[in-house]
């Protein structure tokens, strides 16, 4: 049996790496160690209590997804998640064969690519978070401000794919350099991105508690847009979750930047705790903060609308009724 699985692993490598666009693929660097891809040998106990860690978390987030019926977590978080088992699943197995070179292709694409779907997520949920507390303290539609981030995160991962194929496919050192000029340009306006959108979150999170709209507000009987929304404490620790996990994603994205800025024989690179505690923990910390502040649970509310009391929008307003506490009964018992 044990032959049959030696045999059997390095097969389940070579389709994994077969299936990977060529883009991504190509990214890896063509020169390195002669003996070590890494300059290190993987803590194999480490890599199996990252990969461990890993899958229990997908699998509740996948749980979760099924259970609140949030459907987009499943091509933002289990995706995101999947890439990081897939990811050490192979560094596992280059802690067993560090000089193989198809696990250490898979770990270093699915590494790279995983941290996109969980930003994506973040996008979301701070969309959800507009329309729920007040589209009038934002910049942005809550609908754009997705759109126009999630576009932005997709074109900085494209480039990057483009920089590692002209990498890949040089055949002097111009070309070689271009390519890394290329792939480092997506990294920044990944970067950049992020940063853009933290400081959009910042403010709208700035506005609302001090309730300075940036849009004229009508009369808000006519238009849900302008209702101020409550900060419950299911909203408020959402809130609290959403940054907390960008902090760990930017964290993430500094050194990933500082990592490629050096190149791949950079002390970065082949030091192992850098790669350990700036990026592999930096993803596990973003996916159990998700998990114990799951979205699903925390922007579902039992009163709908939940918006202020008329008088804290200026003008009591004619004919408006909150739903109380004793409607939820009475519906509770028809």
């Amino acid at each position: 049996m044990k032959d049959v699985g030696a045999s059997f692993v390095p097969l389940i490598m070579d389709a994994i790496v077969d299936s990977l666009p060529a883009t991504l693929a190509l990214e890896i660097p063509r020169k390195v160690h002669e003996f070590n891809h890494y300059g290190y040998e993987p803590n194999k106990s480490c890599s199996l209590s990252f990969l461990a860690l890993f899958v229990l978390s997908t699998i509740i987030h996948a749980f979760q997804a099924g259970r609140h019926g949030t459907m987009w977590a499943f091509p933002t978080l289990v995706l995101g998640g999947v890439m990081e088992i897939i990811g050490f699943g192979a560094r596992t197995y280059s802690s067993l064969e560090p000089t193989a070179t198809k696990p250490f292709i898979i770990q270093s694409v699915a590494t790279l690519v995983a941290p996109t779907p969980l930003l994506a997520a973040d996008f979301l949920i701070l969309g959800q978070l507009i329309k729920l507390l007040g589209p009038k303290y934002c910049r942005l539609r809550s609908r754009t401000y997705t759109i126009t981030f999630v576009t932005c995160d997709i074109i900085a991962v494209l480039l990057q794919g483009a920089g590692g194929s002209i990498a890949a496919a040089s055949e002097d050192s111009q070309h070689l350099d271009l390519g890394t000029k290329v792939a480092l340009y997506g990294v920044i306006i990944q970067f950049v991105t992020m940063t853009l959108f933290l400081y959009l979150a910042i403010e709208f999170l700035t506005l609302f508690s001090r309730d300075r709209a940036l849009r004229n507000r009508p009369d808000p009987r006519r238009n849900s847009s302008y209702i101020r929304g409550v900060m419950s404490d299911k909203r408020l620790s959402m809130v609290i979750t959403l940054f907390f996990t960008l902090t760990c994603l930017y964290v993430r994205a500094i050194y990933r930047l500082a990592e490629l800025a050096q190149g791949f024989t950079g002390n970065l690179f082949h030091t192992q705790a850098f790669f350990t505690v700036l990026d592999g923990e930096m993803m596990l910390l973003v996916l159990w903060a998700l998990n114990f502040g799951h979205p699903g649970r925390l922007l579902s509310e039992d009163i709908e609308p939940e918006v202020e009391k008329p008088w804290m929008l200026g003008e009591p307003l004619e004919g408006f009724r909150m739903v109380q506490d004793t409607d939820i009964g009475d519906r509770e018992h028809a």
